[in-house]
């Protein structure tokens, strides 16, 4: 099957053609870890997960990198103000992320440090000083754009106001969008975590730790011993990161790395819209974010985040509401009591027969093919997520032919769907004591029950649907029945 993919980089939908049949490589960037990520951040993980499950769904071998950026002035800012080492900030920070990942079900093949590949970022840098694209002052050695005369094609930022305003203007700098590649600390300047090298003892800069951590990770341009071969690079298939990245940390990327290896860098770009707050987008800098833990204190879980998250397509800029989450909420709990529903065979329109057991393959398939083309296009998981409803609602499909599209579904939607004891727990929170019923809502329970005994199941199945249109789910055990609120 032919995969869409939108690419940032030509700014269009592309057909998908990896380095290699079968075998995608796919790199993100990951958390700096000195605070809480926000769930801003957490949608471009979730992001990263979904290409991931949609890819291998599709047929491909996927390979995922995330890094985690462990060097940085913010790490050390909130050290120093806590009294602690930067080893702890980054232990303790580092956990909470990968305790978000493990809710969201996020899983990721490698997490590579930025302080574990400090030489293969000094080889990046000498190739560069080899090369003529670098310059030395006093507070570090920068990348010269003027050098690069592909520079801004990403990001399209090339000596634009936006890119200026967001860079950092330093006496000796040649260009405004110059870049840190090795930083100097000032005098009289005092941080925990410094590293010799070749322009002194310093830090390296931003930048060009995801370089080399994607192509050490990703290709084979370092060898064991940290030797950079740029004849052995091999282009990166996808690059995954928020749309705030785009236009200097993603666009420096790409200028630093190919002129290393004049090659190109990634094939294909895929951006994240912003999570907003409001009328702006959430982030920690203007201080309108909100965390996981703290939709957790108001009664949600991290799956109803990703439910909520698949409400819009990722390249489309989405709105937090507590509303909104609670509508996200109250969706992926009734889809998991339907799963439960049809995996135990209830079925108010007919009486189960032998023919029950019988797949048709040609509805079934025909419901597969359209949601791997749903993933195809662009991932478009707000098209998946109707899909699913389509089959829950569906009148020609049996139960047990249901619960198995759901369930294969699931395998990129991530709800764990087929996980019981998720089931009880969501059911348990919103059910309801018959004696705390209005009476006109008892009434109508009645009146189903005795269109059962009666097997007036059209009758019984109008019921049902007149109970949902007051906000309650009727469920049928063994023991009886259950009300749920909607």
């Amino acid at each position: 099957m032919n995969i869409h993919i939108y690419n940032s980089l030509s700014r269009d939908k592309e057909l998908f053609t990896p380095v290699h049949d079968g075998v995608v490589n796919m790199y993100t960037c990951g958390p700096t870890v000195y605070d809480y990520p926000h769930i801003g951040n957490l949608r471009t993980s979730v992001l990263m997960d979904v290409v991931r499950r949609a890819l291998v769904v599709l047929g491909y071998d996927v390979t995922s990198v995330m890094n985690i950026t462990d060097v940085e002035d913010k790490i050390e800012r909130r050290a120093a103000e806590q009294g602690v080492t930067v080893d702890e900030i980054v232990t303790k920070y580092e956990k909470i992320y990968f305790d978000c990942l493990d809710k969201l079900n996020i899983n990721v093949d490698l997490f590579p440090h930025a302080s574990d590949h400090i030489q293969e970022q000094i080889k990046l840098i000498q190739e560069l000083e080899t090369k003529g694209y670098t310059y030395l002052t006093d507070y570090g050695v920068y990348f010269d754009i003027s050098k690069d005369k592909d520079y801004g094609k990403l990001g399209n930022t090339f000596h634009s106001d936006k890119a200026q305003s967001r860079i950092e203007l330093t006496e000796q700098k040649r260009n405004p969008e110059d870049f840190v590649l090795w930083r100097i600390p000032a005098t009289g300047e005092v941080r925990q975590k410094l590293w010799e090298s070749p322009w002194g003892k310093g830090y390296p800069g931003w930048h060009i730790e995801c370089s080399a951590m994607s192509m050490k990770t990703l290709t084979n341009a370092f060898d064991d011993n940290n030797n950079l071969h740029t004849n052995k690079f091999e282009t990166i298939d996808i690059h995954v990161g928020g749309m705030d990245l785009k236009e200097v940390h993603h666009e420096n990327e790409v200028a630093q790395s190919e002129s290393v290896t004049d090659q190109e860098f990634v094939k294909y770009w895929v951006h994240g819209a912003m999570l907003n707050m409001g009328s702006e987008k959430m982030s920690k800098s203007l201080g309108n974010f909100v965390t996981l833990p703290v939709i957790e204190e108001n009664g949600f879980d991290a799956l109803d985040l990703r439910m909520f998250y698949f409400t819009a397509h990722y390249r489309k800029e989405l709105t937090f509401t507590y509303e909104g989450l609670q509508a996200a909420q109250t969706a992926l709990s009734k889809l998991r009591a339907k799963y439960f529903e049809f995996a135990d065979g209830s079925d108010d329109s007919e009486e189960i027969d032998d023919s029950a057991t019988a797949l048709d393959f040609t509805k079934v398939e025909n419901y597969v093919e359209r949601f791997k083309e749903a993933l195809a296009d662009d991932f478009n998981m707000p098209k998946v997520i109707a899909l699913v409803w389509e089959i829950v609602d569906s009148k020609e499909l049996k139960n047990f032919e249901k619960t198995a599209l759901i369930a294969e579904m699931d395998e990129v939607l991530g709800f764990d769907l087929t996980d019981y004891e998720l089931h009880q727990k969501s059911q348990n929170s919103n059910q309801v004591n018959l004696e705390e019923l209005p009476q006109s809502v008892k009434d109508l329970i009645q009146k189903r029950e005795d269109y059962r005994r009666n097997k007036e199941w059209q009758k019984a199945d109008e019921s049902r649907e007149e109970l949902k249109e007051l906000g309650y789910e009727i469920k049928d055990n063994k023991d009886g029945i259950s009300i749920i609120k909607i």
